[in-house]
């Protein structure tokens, strides 16, 4: 009899949430947000406290996601899903805990966000590939391939203003793969 050693390729991991929480202040009117952004409320003594309720969007998450992996999230609303998905696209910072994201990350959190509704679908595209540091020589075929997935016709040349929601979808999807990212996070 042999004997077999299985070996399995272990992906390195490309994000990694340890401990995170994020906490977003509920401020009772703009005063206090103004007076808690100058720090006025970091320099009173104690007893006087910030009256400020906290809202706890997410409390000591610990993940771990491998290079190759696709990963779903699933919850009700509230549940701090778009909240995890700004921590790891570093649009926000978190209130503890670490976020650790090795490599490129691409997002689509927000239907229109990035694109200039003036624009054109065209226009669009190119700050987009232009944004995102495409080089020059992969520029042009990365346009082409948006364009064909697109199938937008003669409303490429039209504001982005004008699209209806499958349009603006489409396009944003198109853009957003085109550039291949490392890390592709959808919302």
């Amino acid at each position: 009899s042999s004997l077999f050693t299985i070996m399995h390729k272990v992906s390195p991991k490309i994000i990694s949430l340890s401990g995170v929480s994020k906490d977003y202040p509920l401020y009772a009117n703009p005063g206090q947000r103004l007076l808690d952004q100058l720090g006025v409320y970091a320099v009173l003594p104690r007893f006087m406290g910030r009256g400020i309720e906290m809202h706890h969007a997410l409390a000591d998450v610990t993940l771990s996601i491998a290079q190759g992996e696709r990963v779903g999230i699933v919850g009700r609303n509230g549940a701090g899903k778009t909240t995890l998905l700004k921590l790891i696209t570093n649009s926000i910072a978190p209130t503890s805990g670490s976020v650790v994201v090795g490599g490129q990350v691409h997002s689509l959190l927000q239907a229109g966000l990035g694109f200039n509704p003036e624009f054109t679908g065209a226009e669009n595209i190119r700050a987009s590939l232009a944004y995102n540091r495409l080089p020059e020589d992969a520029l042009s075929e990365a346009y082409e391939d948006i364009v064909a997935f697109c199938e937008l016709g003669q409303h490429l040349h039209q504001p982005f203003k004008t699209y209806s929601a499958g349009m603006a979808s489409r396009l944003q999807f198109a853009t957003a793969t085109a550039i291949h990212p490392d890390i592709l996070v959808i919302d």
